[in-house]
């Protein structure tokens, strides 16, 4: 038997799977390059691959030279500090594929990551085969609905651009596999089996499995031979039963993550959208079938030639009742942004889940697979209706591109029409070929015809297959966005973090960087190198919301940062003792240090060192409450955090004897501003209207700046609106981005609309000039065009400079000494001669717990983002200890798992043991 399914299923699927493969990837063999993507691979699918591996060889080196099990939960250099399972989970941790990593050197990481890539494409036609043998289809048409679903249009786009899209993919047809033994009351061990492995793989995908899962469920149900009340209770209860056993076995990862995904200022920010798609979408949608390069909102289809014919066919005969309904069900959810919205968790629109309809047209392909050669004998008159119908939609198509580039906005009608007709005239052909088949089949040899139409037709699904993906490819200019072969972890290597990790790992204090040019994002985390840029998915809400409060500028989302934008107060707070950036680029108190070869730093790039930077633990004599704070006027919130530890209200009751309330004594001054916009003068003060739709959209201040001073432009309530048309706000770019000059000092404000999928939700700003010996006198905003702006009133604040390093060496007074970082431990001593507040310069997050002198102390969070703990006079030694929040309660719910798991099969091999001897006496 094994035999059979080896010689009958996976020897011709393989041989088929390696042909798709060769049309489909070809010009990147041919091209010298790898499948890593010149963009979010490089910044975060392949480190977090690299991260994986040396997280669990550590793992392991630990057990074997017998420090035991320590797991490590924290990292200092991912971002400001980030617990590491949350951050990495989306992208890497929990996907039983990626375990490889550890096996992997990092030199070869690439070459294994590409692998996986071609390997989740393959499992997923794989387990699509498996599922629809089971549910009875042939051979064939088993082997040919695989092929079509593993190289439908999302595998295309998504599988070489987010590996781990492919993931649902290989998770729902193992999951319905699994269900049908539930229904048909077989052994259920693989469907708890598939939720643990979809659950404890990644959040993001699982809830959108579970809906489908709820819908398959929906429909085997009422399209199945017993549909009595009875029945759909029992088969509620155990599928709930069995699911909620393969969650529970998956929450050591999943609690975790969804704490911090509740917990995420991404998860809250009010977003506005459309309640309709824009009219491009619409037009697009038809021609969507035949390549993924149209994929706006990510609905990306795109199937060959042979899937159209099948579906076809369904439409064109009876039965097929249920599939008929899911497809139109499906269709319908496609075209309306609510259905996107709820699948992607209540967020933003997007199709993210278009594999599923991807899954139902193969399914429907497997279905029909085997009747497509009579029905092209029967259906002669449906199959010259497809062909004539694509013939003159290829006409029209040819008239209309040139004459309507505005129905596909984001893309000029050239690549469009590049990705279009290849397919189409593909499906011409296929069309008329199927006619030209029907009349060469004889009733005489049916078995023969029937064979050889079925070689035709596979064939042909290989060949459409590549010309899709060759015309999706060359449209978009798809092969030149990925790295050559062997360049991709040399790229990661070859950036100023490899220099600010050499300089830190040879100092025994605590400190971060920054570079001026990164290059790649999230380089420290495979290097070693801690620093102040991020960029992953789900992001601590502290953070964001200290770039909110303090009015930072060029934060891209929140849950993405990577400068702290010349604000010398700010990079003092956060122990940033180094920039790394060509000079006169550095922010103040910073220092060339002299003589110093940095070798992977992009050229002309100095390194300078912060004579104002603090430690990783200093003092304050004095707090703010966190009301307080918030009262504060933008500008002099970041002067507040020198005077006093911003606390939360309900923990100023709790702080030692001698903790003063502080008093803010600001030296800041505002500075009169005279505003031109266009050249006519504009009162700057008061509530602003502007528009640059018939403008240059230059907005020039001009003002007396204090010297030495960093100067800040404060824009109160600026927001921005675009006019829409049959577009909506789908067709408009709502991150805008306003660029700022002043001097030899440029900078730029990252601003979004409501509109925006990524919002902020952010509309006050405190724009860094830098620091200026003399003074700064102008700056020039240049405001992006057709945009409406509004903003509640334009100031010029100066900082004076002069009061700055008494304030630092205040904080230093006392300061944590004798630091130690271990895995989730750090350590230090610290002598006080009066009640003092100990802050942290570690991103407050629930999972750290402190002990004092060897006493239990709750940490408090401080300064918006940072740590704090309240200290009596004395000698006193710090711990700080790290645990995932959630962690714990996750591993006992995922011990309860599997203890049910085996308590389920051990009563079902009971019950079954004793049913068989009862019939065998």
């Amino acid at each position: 038997m094994r035999f059979s399914v080896l010689r009958q299923l996976i020897l011709p699927y393989t041989l088929l799977f390696a042909a798709a493969s060769l049309a489909v990837f070809f010009p990147f063999l041919s091209a010298g390059k790898s499948l890593v993507w010149d963009s979010d691979a490089i910044h975060q699918h392949l480190n977090a691959f690299i991260y994986l591996g040396r997280w669990l060889r550590e793992i392991a080196t630990n057990l074997v030279e017998g420090e035991g099990l320590v797991i490590p939960l924290w990292d200092f250099s991912i971002g400001y500090g980030s617990d590491i399972l949350t951050t990495m989970h989306y992208y890497a941790f929990g996907d039983p594929l990626n375990l490889i990593s550890a096996l992997v050197p990092t030199r070869f990481a690439e070459n294994a990551f590409s692998t996986l890539i071609l390997a989740r494409i393959y499992l997923s036609g794989m387990l699509f085969m498996l599922y629809v043998r089971k549910m009875g289809s042939s051979h064939k048409a088993a082997l040919a609905g695989a092929i079509i679903y593993a190289f439908c249009g999302w595998t295309l786009v998504a599988s070489i651009r987010h590996p781990y899209f492919m993931n649902p993919m290989i998770y729902l047809p193992f999951l319905l596999i699994g269900f049908e033994k539930v229904y048909r009351r077989e052994n259920p061990a693989l469907f708890m089996i598939g939720v643990f492995i979809a659950a404890i793989s990644n959040f993001y995908f699982f809830y959108m499995l579970l809906i489908a899962l709820v819908f398959y469920a929906l429909f085997r149900f009422f399209f199945g031979p017993d549909r009595s009340p009875r029945v759909f209770l029992r088969l509620l209860l155990r599928s709930l039963g069995y699911g909620c056993i393969g969650v529970l076995m998956a929450c050591v990862l999943l609690v975790p993550v969804i704490n911090l995904f509740l917990n995420t200022e991404r998860s809250g920010v009010r977003l506005l959208q459309d309640p309709f798609y824009g009219l491009s979408f619409y037009l697009q949608f038809p021609l969507s079938y035949l390549t993924p390069a149209l994929n706006q909102n990510w609905t990306c289809l795109g199937f060959p030639s042979t899937a159209i014919l099948c579906l076809a066919v369904l439409f064109s005969k009876k039965g097929n009742r249920a599939l008929k309904i899911a497809l139109v069900l499906l269709t319908a959810l496609l075209l309306l942004p609510q259905a996107g919205t709820a699948f992607n968790g209540f967020s933003y629109a997007t199709n993210r889940w278009s594999w599923i309809y991807s899954f139902v047209v193969a399914l429907t392909s497997a279905r029909l697979w085997d009747q497509i050669p009579q029905t092209m004998k029967r259906q002669k008159t449906s199959l010259s209706v497809i062909g004539v119908t694509a013939t003159l939609l290829l006409i029209a198509l040819a008239l209309l591109f040139p004459l309507s580039p505005w129905a596909f906005p984001s893309t000029s009608s050239d690549q469009i029409g590049s990705a279009v007709f290849p397919p189409l005239v593909f499906l011409i052909a296929t069309t008329a070929f199927a006619l030209l088949l029907s009349r060469l089949t004889t009733a005489s040899a049916p078995r023969r015809a029937d064979a050889l139409a079925s070689f035709a037709l596979m064939a042909i699904t290989i060949a459409s297959i590549g010309v899709t993906a060759q015309s999706a490819y060359g449209a978009l200019d798809t092969v030149d966005q990925y790295l050559d072969t062997g360049k991709a972890y040399a790229k990661i290597k070859s950036t100023a973090a490899s220099d600010a990790a050499a300089i830190q790992k040879n100092e025994s204090d605590f400190s971060r960087f920054e570079a001026q040019r990164l290059g790649v994002m999230n380089p420290g985390d495979i290097v070693g190198a801690r620093g102040v840029h991020y960029y992953w998915s789900l992001g601590a809400a502290p953070i964001s919301q200290y770039y909110t409060e303090l009015g930072l500028t060029t934060r891209r989302t929140a849950y993405s940062y990577r400068s702290l934008e010349q604000r010398a107060p700010l990079y003092a707070l956060a122990a940033v003792k180094y920039y790394i950036g060509r000079e006169g680029t550095e922010p103040y108190g910073f220092r060339l240090v002299e003589g110093y070869e940095l070798k992977h730093s992009p050229k002309r790039a100095l390194l300078f060192e912060n004579e104002n930077a603090l430690p990783l633990g200093y003092t304050y004599d004095a707090f703010f409450s966190a009301t307080d704070f918030h009262r504060l006027p933008l500008a002099e919130r970041q002067e507040a955090l020198l005077e006093g530890a911003v606390l939360p209200d309900e923990t100023i009751t709790t702080l030692p004897d001698g903790v003063q309330a502080a008093s803010l004594e600001s030296t800041q001054r505002s500075v009169p501003v005279m505003a031109l916009y266009d050249e006519k003068p504009l009162e700057a003060t008061t509530d602003i209207e502007l528009s640059t739709r018939t403008s240059t959209g230059e907005l020039s201040l001009s003002f007396e700046g204090l010297p030495n001073s960093e100067t800040y432009i404060v824009l109160h309530g600026l927001s921005a609106s675009r006019s829409v048309g049959l577009e909506g706000h789908w067709g408009l770019e709502e991150r805008l981005q306003i660029n700022v000059a002043s001097g030899e000092r440029k900078t730029h404000l990252k601003l979004s609309t409501d509109y925006f999928k990524w919002t902020t939700g952010q509309h006050d700003f405190l724009i860094s000039l830098g620091y200026s010996r003399e003074g700064r006198t102008e700056a020039t905003l240049t405001l992006p065009p057709d945009t409406s702006y509004t903003i509640e009133g334009i100031e010029i604040v100066c900082q004076p400079m002069n009061d700055f390093a008494s304030q630092i060496n205040s904080l230093r007074e006392n300061t944590l000494e004798s630091v130690e970082l271990s895995p989730n431990t750090v350590t230090g001593t610290i002598s006080l001669d009066r009640s003092k507040i100990l802050c942290l310069s570690i991103p407050y997050d629930k999972g750290w717990r402190a002990e004092v002198d060897g006493e239990a102390v709750e940490p408090i969070r401080a300064n918006v983002m940072f740590m704090a703990l309240p200290l009596t006079p004395g000698e006193h030694s710090i711990a700080l200890y790290y645990e995932t929040a959630g962690l714990r309660w996750g591993a006992i719910a995922s011990s309860l798992g599997f203890t049910l798991f085996a308590l389920v099969l051990i009563l079902r091999r009971i019950i079954t043991t004793k049913g068989t001897s009862a019939a065998h006496p």
